[in-house]
């Protein structure tokens, strides 16, 4: 009778070799060209409990947002953050409102607004968190969202904690 041990290296010997092809299978597709991207966002509410999670991990005391006022247009802060910094996701259709006025990313250089109050906020725009729905999956929902915890965390360290 095999011992514990020798089962597993057999099972796995027997299923690696399926793993495999049905990895090469999936990558495939995407190789010659089958299957389209299919880019999506990150849906608004879930971004919302993205960046909460990310600040409750700073151990931020986070409050309900609300419409503010900026020189550069009218934003949504989904979440305020302490006193005076805030947390705003801004869909296409938030950023064409504004005009296009908003404050862009500049490389890793995270956007900040000032707005009424004298208050921080930091401007992520749905369109730099997105992932493929299509069959290519060329970027997950996880890889976006994790993108957009990196970014509000830096946020929380680099800018509220300072």
């Amino acid at each position: 009778m095999p011992r514990n041990n020798d089962f597993r290296a057999i099972l796995l010997s027997a299923l690696l070799p399926l793993a495999s092809a049905h990895a090469l299978a999936g990558c495939a597709g995407s190789q010659t060209g089958h299957g389209a991207e299919d880019l999506r966002p990150v849906d608004e509410a879930r971004a919302v409990a993205v960046i909460d999670e990310a600040l409750a991990a700073q151990q931020l005391k986070v409050a309900p947002g609300a419409d503010v006022a900026s020189p550069d247009g009218n934003v949504h802060v989904e979440l305020w953050v302490e006193e005076g910094y805030g947390v705003a996701y801004v869909t296409e259709l938030e950023d064409q409102k504004s005009g296009g006025k908003l404050p862009k990313a500049k490389g890793r250089v995270l956007p900040l607004l000032r707005v009424e109050g004298d208050r921080t906020v930091l401007v992520l725009y749905e369109r730099d968190y997105q992932y493929d729905a299509g069959k290519t999956h060329s970027s997950t929902a996880l890889t976006a969202e994790l993108k957009l915890k990196r970014d509000v965390t830096d946020f929380a360290l680099q800018v509220v904690k300072k």
